[in-house]
């Protein structure tokens, strides 16, 4: 398995911090930006994919073209904060908690953190449904619907795998211990996706 990640909004204050580190870790970040609120000059650690998470073509030419394993979603960050600030630190929260979390069940799996890989990726899918279905419950777009974009449809989407994946995994009967060995570069076989 390949150790190339892509990182929506890698172009951006946030996405490239992300891409520094992951490229400090070993792995190959691949920034996907717009360059709307992003910068040329940020991306130093890895190739960069200009263009939008609307064009599906070019999404999924890309995941093909460098064989990425994992994504980390900081797109449209910046977008949120113009909207309104809570919905920027409500995306940012996520997406470093959803990072976070699957740092540590690489390093140190256990049940707990199964657990806690479910309630976090449940929760965003159904404030996802929510925004789309009833509104927000918050701050200028309060009881409007959003629309639903292609790159939000992929990422909730994944979210619920990795949520099925850790709840399925918390209740599947294990007898006798299995026995592990993680290779030291390369990402989990269950790719990691944020908000």
């Amino acid at each position: 398995m390949g150790n190339n990640i892509l990182v929506t909004g890698g172009a951006g204050y946030i996405g490239s911090h992300a891409c520094k580190a992951l490229a400090k870790a070993g792995y190959t970040p691949i920034a996907y930006d717009s360059l709307v609120y992003g910068h040329r000059d940020a991306v130093r650690w890895g190739p960069l994919v200009e263009g939008d998470l609307a064009d599906q073509k070019l999404l999924a030419d890309t995941l093909a073209r460098f064989e990425v394993t994992a994504v980390i979603h900081f797109a449209v960050a910046g977008q949120h904060f113009q909207e309104y600030w809570l919905y920027g630190v409500f995306m940012l929260v996520v997406a470093w908690l959803q990072l976070l979390w699957a740092a540590a069940a690489i390093a140190r799996p256990s049940r707990l953190l199964l657990a806690c890989g479910v309630i976090l990726n449940v929760a965003v899918v159904a404030v996802y449904i929510v925004t789309r279905t009833a509104g927000d419950v918050i701050g200028p777009g309060a009881s409007s619907p959003e629309q639903a974009g292609f790159g939000d449809v992929l990422c909730t989407v994944l979210e619920a795998i990795v949520a099925a994946g850790c709840a399925w995994l918390l209740i599947a009967r294990t007898d006798s211990p299995a026995a592990r060995s993680w290779p030291t570069k390369a990402w989990p076989t269950t790719p990691l996706f944020t908000a």
